[in-house]
């Protein structure tokens, strides 16, 4: 029987603050994430991009030709019961997906305090996390800019997602990688126009 790939919504956890934020256990099955973890940690064009606040590696996964026993992460049923959700769970308008990112921390990489809004920008985000031995890369989010107004720490747990709404007061970061590499599949939506 084909293994049921849909995302997973039922145990996830809403939040209001210190923005609208929703967190999900588990979003494909297990099996799944560890398939998903095995092939990034393969062979990829992995661009590295370095600003004044983040170091990493990425590649985006639109138009890519994935291996057949993950073609769903980027499926139309999955993105659009990804967006319904976003819909549902965080009140966001109708959405639309524009983008799935790979994006790799390595040892040393961190990202620090930012928001992700831009005027007429993605309005959403969701964020897929992978990884088995990484230290540190744990994702902070703030009441402000300021980095001494950490209000949650989400954990780097193989498997998890968090959703949020992009606005001028989602601040968040990530902790530096001590060991290994924190991978993650960003999904990004905009409100539809």
């Amino acid at each position: 029987s084909r293994m049921n790939l849909m995302p997973d919504f039922s145990h996830a956890r809403k939040y209001e603050q210190p923005f609208r934020h929703s967190w999900v256990p588990h979003l494909f099955p297990a099996d799944a994430a560890d398939r998903i973890l095995v092939w990034l940690e393969g062979d990829h064009t992995w661009e590295y991009t370095e600003t004044d606040f983040y170091q990493q590696f990425e590649f985006s996964l639109n138009g890519l030709r994935l291996p057949k026993e993950l073609r769903f992460l980027t499926s139309e049923k999955t993105l659009s019961a990804l967006g319904e959700w976003l819909g549902s769970e965080l009140g966001a308008p109708e959405v639309l997906a524009v983008d799935v990112v790979a994006h790799l921390l390595a040892t040393g990489h961190d990202i620090g305090v930012h928001n992700d809004y831009r005027p007429g920008g993605e309005t959403h985000r969701i964020v897929l996390q992978y990884g088995r031995n990484a230290e540190g890369g744990t994702t902070a989010l703030f009441r402000n800019q300021s980095a001494s107004s950490v209000f949650r720490l989400i954990h780097p747990i193989h498997g998890t997602g968090f959703a949020f709404a992009i606005s001028e007061n989602s601040f968040h970061a990530v902790s530096k990688v001590h060991s290994g590499r924190r991978f993650s599949l960003v999904y990004s939506f905009r409100t539809r126009q």
